[in-house]
Parts: structure tokens; sequence; C-alpha cells
């Protein structure tokens, strides 16, 4: 809550139609419309920045991209999630390599930041042609290149865009659930061996 409690809540790019305003206050029944103020991300704000906006010759030049190509932004997730995922920019490269249409695009891939386990090393060897810029700034095209790009993709939330309702309600069952277990072993072992949680 914030600014005489009035609730902020970022909807994103949907934010812009009073539709998920009307579902916000569907789903809390304590939250009336006009205590919501939709607003953005905060970590995109440097997106807007003038002194980090770069012209498309600019970002190619320094990512090593052709700017008269077309671009296709992959944006990979945690490993653990997708392990599978270096095969899958292995299988969009090949696609793209297939396509003229407009200029064959070129495969530009952004690791998950937090991903250090090096598993796309591999496909840096197979695929020469796939760019994976090596950036590390707070600008926003270092830190997330998104607006030079002519396509993104990304398998692992591009599923649930506009589901985060779903994804809530699923999360907090098994917060819940997990929190439930942990209250059950604490009780058993301070009922049944409390001398192991003792000095």
């Amino acid at each position: 809550m914030a600014d005489a409690g009035k609730a902020r809540v970022n909807f994103g790019a949907s934010g812009r139609s009073p539709a998920p305003i009307s579902r916000l206050t569907g789903s809390y029944f304590s939250v009336r419309p006009d205590q919501v103020s939709v607003t953005g991300t905060p970590q995109f704000d440097c997106h807007f920045r003038s002194e980090f906006q770069w012209t498309r010759d600019e970002f190619c030049r320094r990512v090593g991209a052709d700017p008269s190509r077309p671009i296709v932004l992959y944006t990979t997730g945690m490993a653990n999630h997708m392990p599978g995922e270096p095969r899958i920019v292995e299988g969009i490269a090949a696609m793209l390599r297939e396509m003229s249409d407009l200029g064959r695009p070129q495969l530009m891939v952004r690791v998950y930041p937090k991903d250090l386990t090096g598993r796309f090393e591999p496909v840096k060897q197979s695929c020469p042609d796939v760019l994976f810029p090596a950036l590390n700034c707070v600008g926003a095209a270092f830190g997330k290149p998104i607006a030079p790009q002519t396509a993104s993709v990304g398998v692992s939330t591009t599923t649930q865009v506009r589901r985060e309702g779903n994804i809530i309600r699923y999360n907090l069952a098994w917060t819940l659930a997990m929190l439930g277990y942990v209250v059950l072993v604490a009780v058993l072992f301070a009922v049944f061996l409390p001398h192991v949680a003792g000095p």
C-alpha cells in the first residue's frame, strides 16, 4: 500500500485497459477501484532513460549483429526448469536458417542472468551464427536487450501470459502445504524428540 492507501499494481502492457483492474477487484473483494494505481515494473524504468537508448545500428554494432537483417531474441529460463533448452535454441537456429522471406533472421540468445551452468557453451560451438551477447551493465540495452529485436520468444513463461492469477493460486496452495508440513515436523520434534532441538 502506498500514497494514502492506494495499492500500486503492475499490469504491464495490459494495464492500459480497465479489464485488469476489474480482475483485481473481482479477486480481492476488499479492494475498490479507486484504491488501485496502475504502474510499471520498476526494474524496467531504465529502458526509458535516454542515456541507455541506442539506435539499432549502435545496438547491432555492440552485439555483433547485422542491422540490415531481422533479429529474433530468445530469452532463456532457469536451468532447473528448462534443462533441454539448449536443444530448443539449436532447433530455432536451424529453422531460422531456412527462412529468407524478409532476409535471413539472426538469432540472439539472452541467457538467464542467474544461469551460471555453462550449458549453452556447446551451442556456441555448434552454432557460431547464434549471437550470445556478453553484456554486463546496468543499462537497459545491456541488461535486457528488448528494444531492437524484430521478434522475441521464450518457452518458460510465454504460456502464462495473462494467466498470472493461475500461477499465484497454484503457488499459494503449495506454499501453504509446505508451511503445514514444516509446522507438523516442528511439532512432532518438539513432542517426541525435544532433546534434538534443545542445547
